[in-house]
This record gives C-alpha cells, sequence and structure tokens, in this order.
C-alpha cells in the first residue's frame, strides 16, 4: 500500500467531522470505514444546509466504504451475481459431497458457516483462498473443497466479495468508472489488505485525503474499578443523567462487554421515568442493539413445528406453538381444551399422537398432520409445509402494540432468508433435524434491530458502532480484560502459519487492534471515562484491560466503587420513590436531590400472583425487598428436605392423583383399594425423581407410611373418601386464573382444589398447606389473600353454582389429619354469603396496601389478634428480610429464644 497518502491525523473525533461535512458541501466523495460515522455526517451536513439561504444543491456523497462498493460493482454489469450468504452454504453442501471430509466430520450447515468465515478470513487478508499446502489432515481438507467451492461459484456466475472489491480496483483502474474528483477517506488508521486493495485504486484515480482521529493512552485517566456490572452500571448511568440535567445533551456510551448493553438500557429506563414526560425535559436515548433472528421470540415460535419432529418430547413444542401470543385463538376455550391435549396428558405424547389429540378437539391440524408424514424430503418442501401449517394457525398475530421488530421479523427477514434457501438449495434432501439446521444457519446471517433515533441525546452503543463518533461527553464501560483486546481468533482450517497472516490471529494483532480501537474511541470527546467491574458475581474476577492502568492500580487508597444505592446514593437515583420513602421508612434522612432529580410515580405492575399480594399483606417491607427490589432469600443450611420442596412434592402429587383418579380408579369413593393404589403409583413416580438418600426415603415413609402402616397420604385419603360419600366429588387440580380485578390491581394464580356436590351442584375451594395454616376467623379480615381470591376466581367462572365450603386442607403432619380438618370457611350447616363476605375482604384488603399502591413500604408485620412481637415470631418469624428492615437492630433476637425448659 505505498501508494496510499499518509493519513491526517486530528486530535479529535469533532474536529474529523467538521472536515467531512466540510468536503461533502464542496461535492466532495466522502468514505467512511463504518456506517454510523457516514450516517452521521450525512445529518451534520443537512442540519448545516438548513441554516443557509435557500438554495438547490445536489445530495451529499456520503457513504460507508462496504455500501459505495456495492454501488460500484452494480454499475459494471460484471455478468455475474454477489454470492449469497444462503448460496455460498449450498455451495459449500455441494462442494463437501465432491470433496467428503475427512472421517468423523459430518457435512452440516454448522460446518459450512466455518469453512465460509475462514475463507473471508483469507480474502480480508489478501492471501490465496487456497492457502499453501498443508500437513494437517482438516487444512488440506478445507483446501480441497474450497477449489471445488470456487469452481462451481465460477460455474453458477457466483462472486465472492474479494472478487468484487477487485473488480471495481480494476474499473477504476481501467476507467470504466468515473473518476471521482477529490475524495475524503475516514477513519482508515490500518485498512486491511482487501481494503487497501480498493483504496489505492480510488487514490490512483482521485485526489485523495485520509483522515483519521486519535489520542494516546497515556494521555487518560486510569479506568475506575467498579465492584460488579451492577454498580458499574448504576454508577455510570447516574453519572449519565446529571450530565444531561446538567444541559449536555450529546452523550456516549460505548460498551466494550457487550453483555452490560441490556443492564444499561433498564437502568436509563428506570432513570428516564415510563409515564409520559415533558417533552421538553424527557430523557431521550438509543439503545443500539440487535438480536440475531434466530433468538427473536417471533422467528423462534414460527419454527417450532419442525423443531418439533426432532425434539424427544414433540408435544411440548407443539403446545408453546399452541400457547405463543402470535397463534390465532379459532374457537371459545382454545387454551382449556389444549391444557387437555397436551399439558395434562398422563404419558408423553408422540408427535402424530399430540397431532390427533389436538384434531379431536377442533385444532386446525391439516398442515402438522401433513408435516408428520415427513421423514426426508427436499428444503423446498420442508418449507412450503411449514408455512401451510402457520397459515392453518392464523400466523402470526399481531397486536395493536406490535413492535416494529416483530413486523419486520415477519415481512422481511424471516421471509429473504426461506426464499433464499428455497431459491439457492431447494432440492437438498434434508431430515427435520437438518432442514431447521439449515434454516437456522441460513438465518445467523441476519440481525433484527429495533429501529432507533441516532440523533437521541444519549447514544448507548457497542465499541464496534461507537468508533469515529463525536460525544460532549464519552463513557467507555466493561473495559476489562476479555473484552479488549479480544481473543486470538481459533480457526481450526487453517495451518499455524496462515493464522500469522491474519488479521486477530495472533496475540500480537489482537493487541494492535485494540490499541488502535482504544485510541481511535478515546478521540470522540475531550471527557472520557474509562470503568470496569471487578468480578461478575460470586466466583468470576474480571481481569484489568491490558492496554490501560486500573484506577485502584495507581491508587490504591481509592479502592474499588460499590455504587450502593442505600449507603452513599447517587442524587440521580434518588428519584426513584421507593429509595426516598425507604430512607423515610428507616428513619434516615435521604440525600439531597434537586426538583430535576425527582422520579415518577413508582411503577406497580397492574397484574400480580396471589402469593406476591400475600406477601404484600403480611408485611409491605417484606414484599418490597423481594418483589420490587427482587432480592433472593438466603439460602439457609437445612437437614434434609427443604419445606419448599416438601410442598412441591405433595401438591405435585396431589394434582396428578386427581387428574388421572377417574381413569384409574372408576369405582371411588365405594372401592377405596383402586384409589389408594393409585395414589401410591403417583407419589412413588414423583418420589423416584429424588436423589434416593436417606432424606428422601424418610419422606417416603413419611407420605405413604413404613412397615407398620400410616403415612400422611393414605390418612388423607381416608378424610377424602368421607366427603366422597357424602356426595362431594374432586373435579379440577390446580386450576390457573388471571385478570382478577381488585381495586387497581389484576391478580393471577392457581387453585389447588375445586370440588363440586353430586346433589345440587355447589361448590368447595380448597388450598393445601404443608406449612401452618392460618386460623379461620382471621381470613377475611385483609391478613389472608389466598382463600378469598380464589373464591372470587370461581365465582367469576360460575357465579350461578356458588360456593358452598371453603378453606385449608392442612398436610403438614398425621397428627394435624387428626384435627379437625379442613380448616373451613363457611359449612354446610351455616353456608358463608360470599358475595358480601368478599365485598368487606377487597376494602380490608385495600386498606392494608393503600401506603405500598402510593409509594410507601414500611415495614409493618401483619400479626394475628393478641399476637407478641417482643421476640421474632409471627410473620417475622421466617422473613428472609428482618435484617434489612430495622425493626430488630436493637432487639436481642438471637439471645430471647426460649429453651428447652421454658413454656
Amino acid at each position: 500500500m505505498s501508494t496510499l497518502p499518509d493519513s491526517i491525523p486530528v486530535a479529535s473525533a469533532a474536529e474529523m467531522e467538521a472536515l467531512l461535512v466540510e468536503a461533502s458541501a464542496r461535492g466532495d466523495l466522502v468514505l467512511t470505514a463504518a456506517g454510523r460515522l457516514a450516517r452521521r455526517v450525512l445529518h451534520a451536513g443537512r442540519l448545516a444546509r438548513t441554516k443557509g439561504p435557500p438554495t438547490g444543491w445536489e445530495g451529499p456523497r456520503v457513504h460507508a466504504l462496504g455500501s459505495w462498493t456495492r454501488a460500484a460493482w452494480d454499475s459494471l454489469w460484471e455478468g455475474r451475481r454477489p454470492m449469497t450468504f444462503e448460496a455460498s452454504l449450498a455451495l459449500w453442501h455441494r462442494a463437501a459431497h465432491e470433496a467428503p471430509p475427512p472421517e468423523g466430520i459430518v457435512p452440516s450447515p454448522s460446518l459450512y458457516l466455518g469453512l465460509q468465515r475462514t475463507l473471508d478470513a483469507l480474502g480480508e487478508a489478501g492471501l490465496d483462498p487456497l492457502g499453501p499446502p498443508s500437513d494437517t489432515t482438516l487444512s488440506a481438507w478445507r483446501r480441497e473443497a474450497t477449489r471445488v467451492f470456487l469452481r462451481l461459484a465460477r460455474r453458477e456466475a457466483l462472486a465472492t466479495w474479494p472478487e468484487m472489491v477487485d473488480a471495481v480496483a480494476r474499473g477504476l483502474d481501467e476507467g470504466r468508472i468515473a473518476a471521482p474528483g477529490r475524495v475524503m477517506l475516514a477513519g482508515f488508521a490500518s485498512p486491511t489488505p482487501l481494503e487497501g486493495r480498493l483504496l489505492e485504486a480510488l487514490c490512483s484515480r482521485a485526489t485523495p485525503v485520509l483522515v483519521h482521529a486519535a489520542r494516546s493512552v497515556s494521555d487518560m485517566d486510569a479506568v475506575r474499578v467498579f465492584a460488579s456490572p451492577e454498580a458499574e452500571a448504576l454508577g455510570v448511568c447516574a453519572e449519565v443523567l446529571e450530565a444531561w440535567n446538567a444541559g449536555e445533551k450529546n452523550l456516549g456510551v460505548a460498551a466494550a462487554d457487550p453483555a452490560l448493553l441490556e443492564g444499561l438500557g433498564d437502568r436509563l429506563l428506570e432513570l428516564a421515568g415510563r409515564e409520559p414526560l415533558d417533552l421538553a425535559r424527557a430523557i431521550r436515548f438509543n439503545l443500539v442493539r440487535a438480536t440475531p433472528l434466530p433468538g427473536h421470540p417471533l422467528a423462534a415460535t414460527a419454527l417450532l413445528p419442525i423443531r418439533a419432529l426432532g425434539e424427544p418430547r414433540p408435544a411440548a413444542c407443539l403446545g408453546s406453538l399452541l400457547a405463543s401470543p402470535f397463534v390465532e385463538r379459532r374457537f371459545p376455550g382454545w387454551d382449556a381444551a389444549l391444557r387437555e391435549a397436551i399439558f395434562e396428558a398422563e404419558t408423553p405424547l408422540t408427535f402424530d399422537a399430540a397431532v390427533r389429540e389436538l384434531g379431536r378437539r377442533g385444532f386446525p391440524v391439516a398442515g402438522l398432520a401433513a408435516l408428520a408424514r415427513r421423514r426426508t424430503a427436499p428444503l423446498e418442501r420442508w418449507i412450503s409445509d411449514l408455512m401451510r401449517v402457520l397459515t392453518d394457525l392464523g400466523f402470526p398475530v399481531m397486536g395493536t402494540e406490535t413492535r416494529e421488530t416483530e413486523a419486520k421479523v415477519w415481512t422481511e427477514h424471516l421471509p429473504a432468508v426461506l426464499d433464499a434457501l428455497v431459491r439457492e438449495g431447494g432440492d437438498i434432501q434434508a431430515s427435520p433435524a437438518e432442514a431447521l439446521a439449515w434454516i437456522t444457519a441460513a438465518a445467523e446471517s441476519r440481525s433484527v434491530a429495533q429501529v432507533s433515533p441516532e440523533t437521541a441525546g444519549i447514544q448507548v452503543l457497542p465499541l464496534r458502532e461507537a468508533g469515529g463518533l463525536s460525544f460532549d461527553r464519552l463513557w467507555i464501560v466493561g473495559l476489562h480484560g476479555e473484552a479488549l483486546p479480544e481473543t486470538v481468533i481459533d480457526d481450526p482450517f487453517l495451518p499455524p502459519s496462515l493464522r500469522r497472516e491474519i488479521r486477530g490471529g495472533t496475540p500480537e494483532s489482537r493487541w494492535a487492534q485494540g490499541l488502535q480501537t482504544l485510541e481511535g474511541l478515546l478521540a470522540g470527546s475531550a471527557r472520557v471515562l474509562l470503568s470496569r467491574a471487578a468480578a461478575e458475581g460470586s466466583e468470576r474476577p474480571l481481569l484489568p484491560c491490558p492496554l490501560v492502568g486500573d484506577e485502584s492500580g495507581t491508587d490504591a487508597a481509592r479502592g474499588i466503587r460499590t455504587a450502593e444505592v442505600w449507603r452513599e446514593p447517587h442524587p440521580a437515583w434518588v428519584r426513584w420513590p421507593w429509595l426516598r420513602q425507604g430512607f423515610e421508612g428507616l428513619g434516615r434522612p435521604a440525600p439531597a436531590v434537586t426538583p430535576r432529580h425527582l422520579a415518577s410515580p413508582l411503577d406497580v405492575s397492574q397484574e400480580i400472583r396471589v402469593t406476591a399480594l400475600q406477601s404484600l399483606l403480611d408485611c409491605p417491607f417484606s414484599f418490597f425487598a423481594g418483589q420490587v427490589l427482587g432480592l433472593a432469600a438466603p439460602e439457609a443450611p437445612e437437614e434434609g428436605l427443604s419445606p419448599r420442596v416438601r410442598g412441591t412434592l405433595v401438591h405435585t402429587i396431589l394434582a396428578a392423583f386427581l387428574d388421572g383418579l377417574r381413569a384409574n380408579a372408576p369405582g371411588w369413593p365405594a372401592e377405596p383399594g383402586e384409589a389408594e393404589a393409585w395414589l401410591r403409583r403417583c407419589a412413588e413416580a414423583e418420589l423416584a425423581k429424588g436423589t434416593g438418600d436417606a432424606y428422601w426415603r424418610a419422606e417416603r415413609d413419611r407420605l405413604l407410611g413404613g412397615e407398620e402402616g400410616g403415612g400422611l397420604l393414605p390418612g388423607w385419603l381416608a378424610l377424602e373418601r368421607e366427603r366422597a360419600l357424602q356426595g362431594w366429588r374432586m373435579e379440577r387440580a390446580e386450576v390457573p386464573f388471571d385478570g382478577l380485578p381488585l381495586g387497581p390491581l389484576t391478580l393471577r394464580g392457581r387453585v389447588d382444589r375445586v370440588d363440586r356436590s353430586e346433589r345440587d351442584g355447589a361448590r368447595a375451594v380448597w388450598d393445601y398447606k404443608t406449612g401452618r395454616a392460618p386460623a379461620g376467623s382471621g381470613v377475611l379480615d385483609g391478613r389472608d389473600a389466598q382463600i378469598p381470591a380464589y373464591v372470587a376466581a370461581v365465582l367469576r367462572e360460575d357465579p350461578a353454582s356458588g360456593v358452598r365450603e371453603a378453606g385449608y386442607v392442612s398436610l403438614r403432619s398425621e397428627e394435624d389429619l387428626r384435627a379437625p380438618s379442613p380448616v373451613r370457611l363457611g359449612s354446610p350447616k351455616e353456608p358463608l354469603a360470599w358475595p358480601e363476605a368478599l365485598g368487606r375482604w377487597r376494602a380490608a384488603v385495600l386498606e392494608r396496601a393503600s401506603a405500598p399502591l402510593a409509594g410507601r413500604f414500611d415495614a409493618d408485620p401483619n400479626a394475628e389478634p393478641g399476637a407478641l412481637f417482643s421476640r421474632r415470631r409471627g410473620t417475622c418469624e421466617h422473613c428472609a428480610f428482618h435484617l434489612l428492615c430495622g425493626r430488630w437492630d436493637e432487639a436481642g433476637d438471637g439471645d430471647d429464644e426460649p429453651g428447652e425448659d421454658e413454656p
């Protein structure tokens, strides 16, 4: 590249942008290394035009080098078409069959992806695509397969990208492409050999000016070290908001570690507020994030029919498809019928059996039935069958709030991939798993990005997207050693001698790349802040970036930053109402905050689980810590099975028992033997999923009895038989509901069991309790959420039948079975007037929840009448957050426990 002129270094990206805007205004051709920089220059140039007098003008000639090259190629009329990603996969497939791979390597789309990446890397490095002869078996085979691939490409008149670049360079040399006059080349501090070939040809036919912005790492402050990625996101977003409030409206956040992007976006949303804001003061940010097409929910759902054919449990895939929001509910009771057909099946269903079950219940399964008959078929047939299935299902249903990305997946990205596969490789024979692999591999070439304004005041970008852009202030986050320099390319198809020739193929190359990337980013602003996390989780320390020193390394006294919102919250985070109110609840003054830091009202979810409402009624602070903050309860060391595991086990056994009772014990309740045998089978099936150690064996004896008989479950069944002989029938178990209104909230949950009377159709609602059950007298006074909510859900479903009985079935121990069981609210003699009782309950619950709904979460445990809280008893006894609420800060909790001899 000796003919290239020296690049003109400038001190800042702002200065480079000004030069490029000036050049475009003169009519010069401006070519940039990155597309985002070209769009920024175009926008800045148009703004400058609007400030001058009205005038006719030719559109600015500003392009990314890649897009300009493609347009120049099209103008040459070479008689070949560009090699598409799908065409390359199809050609590699044919090449692998003409030149079979070594034994043990199976031809597949993933193999073809690796071969294409190797070919691209060699082309970018300006090397012979075949490479020199190699002694390694894999490299020698790649060389032969590449020879066949290129021969097939020439026969199909397909041009690879290096061939297109070379054709454009020849076109410039031969004068077939018009000389561009003066050309400004930006961001090419170290062009690849392939780029160099093109730039040389451009420079020979034009007056070139190369410019790039860079700033020495030695001019920078050290990297600030935060305790964790979460602390880094908290701290940086607070600083961004502070700069925004100070009037800076061109801010950038560049993430060296892409995993940080999600957390940064969530934190900025919380700071911005989620309710409509004053547009003059609203925080406007653009998060640049792309999702690979196979990972997008709509695309992944669309491929479920083919995926199901290759899954060991295909019915689960079909159930996920039919339950998805993208499928049209064609008849009332769609979800209930699906649950009965798929999710409540007693044994795992094959694909054919699942389709038959669905067909019997009225689901449109003609396309699925046709798909089920396929074993091996051309890709074209698989794709046409897939589209038939999706058409039968009305896929996709697009709601009124459909995001733009979902519409583009269905109208642009996925159809383009499927059409290209049919066009380029429709005759390829494939099994279901192979067809899915082909579609997924082809889809990997496309990413789905939310269209967002590049002119937003805060730009949150991956590192590669931020190069060359100018900001008033720039944060470079996630700058740890695993992110920069990048890891060395490990290509098994290339011998070491060739890897050294490829950019990124050696540590030295990666070091040079990383330093160049960092120096280009540092020129993005006069004020750049670098940061990283010290560790991710408790067991994964993150090494420092070797290109720039840590703050803790240069000044050990400053140590690691924590960004703790409770200990030393940044004023920006005091915008959170719950944080300010938390300080008030703890009796501590909140940090001073100006009006611009004030936040929107607390965003309370409009649908919560009944169990979460119970947490709110028990103690608002416990709800705040667990549900709002998402804090996890510490795992307490326990001997044996935890109460949670034992409770889940019992619930699962009883649900399975009821689901199969009619089929497995048709003589119930007159003949109890069949039912007890079925109960034992259900229990043994669930117990077999445990570890089988002494604790699980003891649990089996507790539930089913030992050598001397007894057992919790047989005792429960005997009590249920007494009720059954009185005319009660266990009707349904684990009954889900949602959309149940409660003031400003909406509840969802799952009723453990609903019974029905054979005499008059009245129902009973029961909740299993494997721990301590509430006293029946306090259930309706606002201290309990479950039974009243469950009764309200059952009455909403069928108000005419009514609920005669409701309560708790205690399954804590055999002794509990001998006590009055179940604990009833209402009885055959004195049934409750549930509409009136539920009205009182709703009023009591809303009164209890009024402060939390307004954003106050005081530590206020709900005691039963007469309960004492001088010791940690009642609601507080098992609370995981009692050390946070302040209520027990001065109580000698550990010393006040009664001894064995105390009453």
